[in-house]
């Protein structure tokens, strides 16, 4: 299990960020995201409105990669989000949601085109999520001090340009507000 520690604003436009991570930082790759978040609760009966089930189908070029993943409950330190997390790598990621569906549970599909940077010992994404817009997201390593933290954050942000209120709201959870979830 790793501990997520993100977090993300809206932006109207990528590319201002996009050239100042270009000169300051390493471009990674970019690539379509597919993610489906998957509603147990009707079916199962089971509890716990803010852990998130997810099945993600990430396209590079001609290659896909499908990906398991629970997250927990989300907590909140200075603006930054963090919660645990599990990943599993899986095959035929497609495959697997359908058989959720037919289970009968909730689907809600989360579209993106995502650019990956690396900036020093943070993760910079730029994501294009369909229905939502622009958005930038900074994944932090582990932290120790979280006040330390959010202050390299504010800095960071602001060297990359970046003003804004920092959403604390998941792409999910922004397009359930849109009624977005397949039976």
């Amino acid at each position: 299990m790793i501990r997520e520690y993100e977090v993300k604003l809206r932006v109207s436009d990528l590319n201002n960020v996009r050239e100042v991570l270009t000169r300051l930082g390493k471009f990674v790759r970019n690539y379509l995201e597919k993610d489906y978040y998957i509603d147990f609760r009707k079916c199962l009966g089971v509890r716990g409105e803010d852990t998130v089930f997810r099945v993600r189908v990430r396209v590079i070029g001609d290659v896909e990669e499908g990906e398991l993943t629970i997250k927990g409950p989300k907590e909140y330190y200075y603006g930054i989000k963090v919660r645990d997390e599990v990943n599993v790598r899986i095959e035929k990621p497609e495959e697997v949601v359908r058989i959720l569906k037919k289970l009968g549970v909730k689907v809600l599909e989360v579209v993106k085109v995502r650019e990956e940077y690396v900036l020093g010992k943070y993760r910079v994404l730029l994501d294009n999520v369909y229905r939502l817009g622009n958005f930038i997201e900074v994944e932090i390593p582990e932290v120790e001090d979280m006040s330390k933290a959010k202050e390299e954050l504010d800095k960071l942000l602001k060297d990359l340009g970046v003003t804004g209120e920092l959403i604390s709201k998941s792409y999910a959870e922004m397009i359930m507000e849109l009624g977005g979830c397949d039976e």
